[in-house]
């Protein structure tokens, strides 16, 4: 089932764009998987990977291929990351669910709207939001140690 862009909850990193390449999705994209995932093995970092295919407008909008990465221990439920290449612009959104970070959202929320009794109310695990922070913060850096 192919990934929307209205199923973005968000980006995991800036955008990066390569000045220098032709503008081949597909090239830039095969290459960067390789490296990208080669580069997780070789640092040992828990993950799954598979390919998608994310879609932009309605019917005949624009499709493109998406490696998502996901952790493989789903008792912890992080966002996936997205990797998908759109000219020569590469797009790290965040997608699925994250039981921790969207409980953390709703009490920001709450506390920069004033509603400071729901923000008391709304309970997060911080340890377990800086794992999973720590986890998505490992696999970016395995993608930015190969941008050059």
């Amino acid at each position: 089932m192919a990934i929307h862009t209205n199923d973005f909850k968000g980006s995991a990193q800036e955008n990066i764009t390569f000045l220098h390449e032709s503008a081949n999705n597909n090239e830039l994209f095969e290459r960067i998987k390789s490296v990208f995932l080669s580069e997780l093995d070789a640092r040992g970092i828990p993950y799954n990977a598979y390919e998608n295919i994310v879609k932009s407008g309605g019917i005949f909008g624009t499709k493109l291929p998406i490696l998502v990465i996901s952790h493989p221990d789903k008792a912890c439920k992080y966002f996936d990351i997205g990797v998908y290449v759109n000219n020569t612009t590469v797009c790290f959104p965040l997608l699925g669910e994250s039981a921790e970070n969207t409980k953390y959202n709703t009490k920001e929320y709450y506390k920069n709207n004033g509603n400071h009794l729901l923000a008391a109310a709304t309970r997060y695990d911080e340890f377990k939001l800086q794992q999973e922070w720590a986890w998505r913060q490992q696999v970016l850096d395995c993608f930015n140690a190969n941008v050059e």
